[in-house]
C-alpha cells in the first residue's frame, strides 16, 4: 500500500510539473517534436522556456509535451553556429539556407562557434567568370601556400564603397583588395596610399564639369568653389541640383540671376531661402530652403500608382547612401511638347522614373545623341506632325551602324560621336560613334565641322554632322564651347530653297 501511495504522489507531482511547463508555451504559434513537423524552409529548435542557459533541455518533460518551436532557416546576417554540435539530439539554432554559409565571429559556446549567415561567394579566375556588375577580386600579395586565398566575384563599388584611385578607367583581368566603382561613379582619393596598390578612396557620383548655368539642366546650377585664387585652390565648377526643403543656401541668391553660384545653388521653384543670422563674407547670410506659403506641396510617392492621371513617380538619380536620402520621389506631370525626356523611358514601363517623366500621350521622345550614364540618351517630346516636317526618329543605338571614320557611312551620313567633350582635350579621343544623317534645312550645325577650311578627313565628327550636299552652314551668332561657332543649315541658292528642302525631307 505504501508503494502505491508513493507512486500516486509521483504521478501527481509529474502532472503538476507538466502543467507548469505547458503554461509557459502560450506565446508559441507552432510547436514541433521533429523536423517533419515544420515546413521546408523551417527547422525545429528548443523553446527558450524549455532550455537551460547552456542550451540543455529542462527536466522533467512528459513525452506528450512538444519539445520545440519551428523557426525560419537562417538568411543574410542571421545568427548561426559553425559546425553546430547536437546536445541530447537538440540543435540550438537553425542552419543557414542554401547559398549561404556560417561565418564565425570567434566566440565559442557549448554548441560551437557563434557566427552569422553570409552569402557564398563565387570563385573566379578573371572578370569573365563574374556578372557585368561584378569584378574578380583577389587578395593582395599572394605569396606562399599559407597566404593563398581564392579570388571571388564581388559587386562593383557604389556610393561610399572603398576603392583604389588607380583602378579608375583601368581594364584588368582581376582587381586586388577592392573592385572598381560602378558606372556613374568615380573613386575620390583620401590621401592615404598603400604600396603597391595605390591611393585609397571612396566611390562618389560623377559630377558634370561646367562653365556656366547653360551647361547644366534646368533644375541645376553651375556651382563653383568660393574665392578660387592661385593654382592650389582651383577646383572645377560642377552641375548641382537646386536646393529643396532643408538644403543649405545663401539668402542673397534669392531671385538672383548669375552665370555661376558660389558654394550653394539657389532654392528650387516653390522654395525660398530663410536666413539663420550667420553671415559669411563675401557670400552673404546662410540659411535653409523652405517652401513658399501658398505653393502646392509636392506629393511623395513610392511608385507611379500613388500619383494621379497624367503623372509619374519621379526620383532623383542614383539615390544611394545617406547623403542623397534627403531627396525623395515625388509625383510630377508627364512630359509636354518640347519638354526634356529620356529615350529609354519610352521603350519600357517603370514603376518609378529617374530625373524626367516619359512623354505624354501622342508624343514621342526624339533623341539628340547626348548621353548621360547611366540614364541614357536625352531628347525632346515631339508630336507626330513635328516629325513629319523634320527628320524622322533616330533608331535606337543597337540598330545604328558603328563607325570609326566617315568612309564607313553612306554619302548622306557622317560618323558622329555620342559623347560630348568637356574642354579641348576631349576633341581628340571619341571612342564610340555611329553613322547619322547629315543636317537638312533649318537644322543646327557647327561652322568648323567641315563647313569652312577644316578638311573632312576620316575623323569622327563631334556635336553635329555637317550640312547635306547643296546646303551651307549660315552662322547665327552663337558659339558652342569648345566646339566653336554655331549656325543653321540653309540652301546655297535661295531661288530653289523650298524645292531643295522638300527633296531632302523626302
Amino acid at each position: 500500500m505504501e508503494i502505491k501511495k508513493a507512486l500516486n504522489v509521483i504521478i501527481v507531482f509529474y502532472f503538476m510539473m507538466a502543467c507548469s511547463y505547458a503554461g509557459r508555451r502560450v506565446d508559441v504559434t507552432k510547436t514541433c517534436n521533429s523536423e517533419a513537423d515544420c515546413g521546408s524552409d523551417e527547422c525545429c529548435v528548443p523553446d527558450s522556456n524549455q532550455v537551460t542557459k547552456r542550451g540543455m533541455p529542462k527536466a522533467p518533460l512528459p513525452i506528450f509535451i512538444n519539445s520545440g518551436i519551428c523557426r525560419k532557416i537562417g538568411t543574410l546576417n542571421d545568427s548561426c553556429f559553425v559546425d553546430q554540435k547536437e546536445k541530447a539530439g537538440v540543435i540550438r539554432e537553425c542552419p543557414c539556407e542554401k547559398g549561404f554559409f556560417c561565418e564565425g565571429a570567434g566566440l565559442k559556446s557549448p554548441f560551437g562557434e557563434i557566427g552569422t549567415c553570409k552569402p557564398i561567394q563565387k570563385v573566379c579566375r578573371n572578370n569573365g567568370d563574374c556578372l557585368n556588375t561584378q569584378c574578380c577580386r583577389c587578395p593582395l600579395m599572394r605569396k606562399g601556400k599559407r597566404q593563398i586565398e581564392p579570388c571571388v566575384c564581388q559587386d562593383n563599388g557604389v556610393n561610399g564603397a572603398q576603392c583604389i584611385v588607380e583602378h579608375n578607367n583601368v581594364d584588368l583581368m582581376t582587381f586586388e583588395r577592392f573592385c572598381p566603382c560602378s558606372n556613374g561613379f568615380t573613386c575620390h582619393g583620401n590621401g592615404m596610399k598603400e604600396v603597391p596598390l595605390g591611393e585609397h578612396g571612396k566611390c562618389k557620383p560623377i559630377q558634370k564639369v561646367c562653365r556656366n548655368n547653360g551647361d547644366c539642366l534646368n533644375t541645376q546650377c553651375c556651382r563653383c568653389p568660393l574665392m578660387r585664387k592661385g593654382k592650389r585652390q582651383i577646383e572645377p565648377c560642377v552641375c548641382q541640383d537646386h536646393g529643396v526643403d532643408g538644403d543649405k543656401c545663401i539668402v542673397e541668391h534669392n531671385a538672383a540671376v548669375l552665370l555661376t553660384f558660389e558654394k550653394f545653388c539657389p532654392c528650387s521653384n516653390g522654395f525660398t531661402c530663410h536666413g539663420n543670422g550667420i553671415k559669411e563674407i563675401p557670400l552673404g547670410e546662410h540659411g535653409e530652403c523652405m517652401a513658399v506659403e501658398g505653393t502646392p506641396v509636392e506629393k511623395e510617392c513610392e511608385d507611379s500608382y500613388d500619383c494621379g492621371e497624367g503623372q509619374c513617380c519621379k526620383c532623383p538619380l542614383m539615390r544611394k547612401g545617406k547623403m542623397q536620402i534627403q531627396q525623395k520621389c515625388v509625383c510630377a506631370d508627364v512630359g509636354k511638347r518640347h519638354g526634356t525626356c529620356i529615350v529609354e523611358h519610352m521603350q519600357t514601363t517603370h514603376e518609378t522614373y529617374e530625373m524626367f517623366c516619359p512623354c505624354g500621350p501622342r508624343l514621342l521622345c526624339l533623341g539628340n545623341n547626348k548621353h548621360e550614364i547611366p540614364l541614357g540618351e536625352y531628347g525632346k517630346c515631339m508630336a507626330a506632325g513635328d516629325l513629319a516636317r523634320g527628320r524622322p526618329i533616330l533608331p535606337p543605338v543597337e540598330t545604328r551602324t558603328p563607325c570609326t571614320s566617315r568612309k564607313q557611312c553612306k554619302k548622306d551620313e557622317c560618323c558622329l560621336s555620342i559623347h560630348r567633350p568637356i574642354g579641348k582635350r576631349g576633341l581628340e579621343e571619341q571612342p564610340q560613334a555611329y553613322c547619322e544623317k547629315r543636317g537638312i534645312c533649318n537644322e543646327g550645325c557647327l561652322m568648323n565641322n567641315g563647313n569652312r577650311k577644316r578638311p573632312e578627313s576620316g575623323k569622327v565628327f563631334v556635336g553635329e554632322c555637317p550640312c547635306a550636299k547643296g546646303l551651307k552652314c549660315t552662322p547665327n551668332g552663337m558659339t558652342d564651347i569648345p566646339l566653336g561657332p554655331m549656325g543653321t543649315c540653309e540652301p546655297k541658292r535661295r531661288k530653289f530653297r523650298e524645292r531643295k528642302c522638300k527633296k531632302l525631307r523626302g
